[in-house]
């Protein structure tokens, strides 16, 4: 079995040192290692967990979400060391907590989806609404839109009438000749 040091990984994947580091750092659980410090090296399996997270952050998954991929896909790296103190036992109780963190955003993210259907019914009877405000407003506009048609119409009678009065006007009232004043025959 090849025993692998960061570099090692990082060349082969392509990645800078210290992103390999972090990646190690956050997800060290999922990651298998033998020794300890400098002299830490990384099994031939820890190459495709490195891969696996950097393709998954690359796309944008949230780290928490990898976690859960990383625990569904791969064995937890667990080592027995004997109990020296009580910081040990702190150590341990650090990923039970971020599990619990982990845990409780999933449940929030539970909540959320399980608004959804309330939240699209909401909208649809949103929408349902102003949809029929958009179908009174056009009966409306077309209603105002041939309310209009007819006073032009109207205008422009009412204008050619009061052209024909005032041509009227002008002109005069006809002229009677004079015989038809002298025997009567005059409008009256």
């Amino acid at each position: 079995m090849e025993l692998l040091t960061i570099a090692q990984i990082a060349k082969q994947l392509g990645l800078p040192e210290s992103t390999v580091r972090y990646y190690r750092d956050r997800f060290s659980e999922y990651i298998p290692t033998t020794g300890e410090g400098r002299g830490r090296r990384y099994k031939g399996e820890a190459v495709e967990v490195f891969s696996v997270i950097a393709d998954k952050l690359r796309a944008g998954m949230p780290a928490d979400i990898l976690e859960v991929e990383l625990r569904s896909r791969f064995a937890r790296e667990m080592t027995a060391e004997p109990q020296s103190d009580r910081s040990s036992s702190t150590a341990a109780m650090v990923p039970a907590a971020a599990f619990i963190e982990v845990l409780a955003r999933i449940n929030g993210a539970l909540g959320t989806l399980g608004e959804l259907p309330r939240v699209v019914e909401e909208q649809g009877r949103e929408i349902e609404g102003l949809r029929r405000q958009l179908d009174d407003l056009t009966t409306a506009a077309t209603a105002a839109a041939t309310q209009q048609q007819l006073a032009e119409a109207r205008d422009r009678e009412l204008l050619s009438t009061v052209a024909e009065l005032r041509k009227a006007l002008e002109t005069g009232p006809e002229p009677i000749p004079w015989w038809k004043r002298m025997l009567g025959l005059s409008p009256a």
